[in-house]
């Protein structure tokens, strides 16, 4: 099985399939954008390349969330108008789950005035997977997302709304329009969130959506690296 049909199953599996007329055919994950670099195991950082964010590959939900890389700041930005996209990069070898995953963003446009547990709230301006393939049914892969919220605390965390094979996890907040840098033991969550901790992480993702609200989101992000802690 090729790894391309394994992420569509990741990204057909998460959310609102068959929840409304417009979305009638549509089974798709909040958040699978896969990403995964070449030769993680050979140092002890690996920075993903975000400024080569036109060669990844484009999976495309509802509409085309925009995702430009801003040289001058070495940030990429990533916007949605009532659209779902996601932005994949493909490597060979798995990361270890103990390892630390950290990167720094700045929302400047939120969702507002929904509930972001819930389906028809189910919208965040900027989005970092972590996905743990099945070894035998790939379709039981799972999706830890890191998420930054508009009014919920930090570390709030709950089953998406649309599968339980996908898990939300809080890790900034609010609308302030600060950068915020974010650091996560990537095993220590995924304990929490799925009661194992299994020995190695297959894919990381960015998504930038807002179909569900309608709503338009803005969100920069930089210096999104996966660390050996060992």
């Amino acid at each position: 099985m090729k790894l391309l049909t394994r992420q569509r199953v990741y990204i057909e599996n998460e959310r609102h399939c068959v929840t409304t007329q417009r979305m009638a055919t549509r089974t798709c994950i909040n958040t699978t954008l896969l990403l995964i670099l070449a030769g993680l195991g050979s140092t002890n950082a690996n920075t993903l390349p975000l400024d080569r964010i036109d060669n990844w590959r484009t999976h495309r939900f509802v509409g085309e969330s925009t995702f430009s890389w801003r040289p001058e700041e070495q940030t990429l930005c990533m916007e949605s108008n009532g659209t779902a996209s996601a932005r994949i990069w493909e490597a060979d070898e798995p990361w270890r789950l103990t390892d630390t995953l950290s990167w720094q963003w700045q929302p400047t446009r939120v969702i507002s005035e929904v509930d972001q547990r819930s389906r028809e709230g189910d919208d965040f301006p900027g989005r970092v997977y972590v996905a743990v393939q099945h070894p035998i049914f790939f379709w039981r892969s799972r999706v830890l997302a890191y998420v930054h919220a508009s009014d919920m605390a930090v570390n709030e965390h709950w089953p998406n709304p649309f599968t339980d094979q996908f898990h939300m996890w809080v890790v900034s907040t609010g609308d302030d329009m600060s950068w915020r840098s974010i650091e996560r033991s990537i095993a220590d969550d995924w304990e929490t969130a799925f009661g194992d901790r299994p020995e190695r992480f297959h894919a990381i993702g960015l998504m930038a959506d807002s179909d569900n609200s309608g709503q338009s989101t803005r969100l920069c992000l930089r210096d999104l690296s996966v660390a050996d802690t060992q």
